[in-house]
């Protein structure tokens, strides 16, 4: 069964990935960093500061394939988690920037649908955690084949937490992660489809003769 991982670098110009932040922080653009936030902090003077992390990878290699399943891992490197259940979602903004997006805005200059990231209300998965570790979503077949056979390729998420308020809050690596393990992964399982010509086959020729009369 074939494999592909794809983990792209910040050079990477055809991925992407940033995160959002509610309140004060509503206007500032975070794809620069090297980190991915996610969940909740409350602030000074109690204000709840919502973290949404929000990514994009080039699917475009798996056009054609039939998928079996994908999962994509965020790597923690710290955060403080007690109990806090995290959510994936298809973004439905394909127009985001990693240097222009925010809370308020989807590329620097225009308004999301609504604040906080246009994304399909649904969670495509859900993983309640108790502990600081790596998030794991592994049902993200639908996703893909959405991605392959809708969106030209383009996979495009976000990751956010359901708002239990307090220290919530996980701080994944990036694909700015000097480590390049530590980077955001996504991996496919996937068949070829029955028209599928591997590049080791050899063409079978086969001649019939036919005798005609004159």
């Amino acid at each position: 069964m074939p494999t592909l991982t794809f983990q792209p670098a910040e050079t990477d110009l055809t991925s992407r990935d940033t995160f959002i932040v509610s309140g004060l922080s509503a206007g500032t653009n975070f794809g620069s960093w090297s980190t991915l936030n996610i969940g909740t902090l409350t602030l000074m003077k109690g204000e709840l500061a919502y973290y949404r992390s929000i990514l994009r990878f080039d699917l475009t290699a798996l056009v054609g394939a039939s998928i079996i399943d994908a999962t994509l891992t965020l790597t923690t490197q710290i955060g403080s988690v007690t109990g806090e259940t995290f959510t994936i979602h298809r973004l439905t903004q394909p127009n985001w920037t990693e240097l222009g997006a925010t809370w308020n805005t989807y590329n620097g200059s225009n308004n999301w649908g609504a604040a906080g990231g246009d994304f399909v209300s649904t969670p495509a998965q859900s993983l309640t955690i108790s502990s600081v570790q790596n998030l794991v979503f592994d049902q993200l077949k639908p996703l893909v084949e959405d991605a392959i056979k809708n969106r030209g390729g383009f996979f495009d998420v976000l990751i956010k937490s359901n708002a239990a308020g307090g220290a919530q809050i996980l701080e994944c690596h990036s694909s700015g992660a000097a480590t390049p393990s530590n980077r955001p992964k996504l991996v496919a399982n996937f068949t070829h489809p029955i028209w599928c010509v591997e590049t080791g086959d050899s063409p079978e020729y086969v001649v019939e003769i036919y005798d005609e009369a004159c």
